[in-house]
């Protein structure tokens, strides 16, 4: 997924922490609450960085697809999601507040 990510919007392609991959990955399989594990993905992957580049867009897309695969969209602006994105990458939000936003923000996919 980041790879695609890196192709299409560009950027320098690459794992930067093997070992910090992993350890989002077993975070995600303790949780079965999607808006959980969502927020969580976006959280972890914005703050610690596990890539050469595109970490904003690839916590996007990563809780984006695990919303989708449950029936979820995120119904945000661009601008909406850049601010998101942004206060995440500055350590001003926490996973509950990530959490409560995309409550707040998601509808079901047969409304969008």
């Amino acid at each position: 997924m980041h790879d695609r990510i890196i192709e299409r919007y560009g950027g320098t392609k690459g794992i930067l922490y093997q070992g910090t991959v992993d350890h989002i990955v077993y975070l995600l399989n303790r949780t079965n609450d999607i808006f959980k594990k969502a927020a969580l993905a976006l959280d972890k992957i914005v703050k610690e960085h596990p890539f050469m580049d595109g970490n904003k867009r690839t916590g996007l897309e990563v809780a984006d697809v695990l919303l989708r695969r449950n029936g979820y969209h995120v119904h945000a602006s661009d601008a909406e999601l850049l601010h998101m994105l942004t206060k995440i990458a500055k350590y001003e939000c926490t996973v509950e507040k990530i959490e409560t936003w995309l409550r707040k923000k998601v509808l079901p996919l047969h409304l969008c």
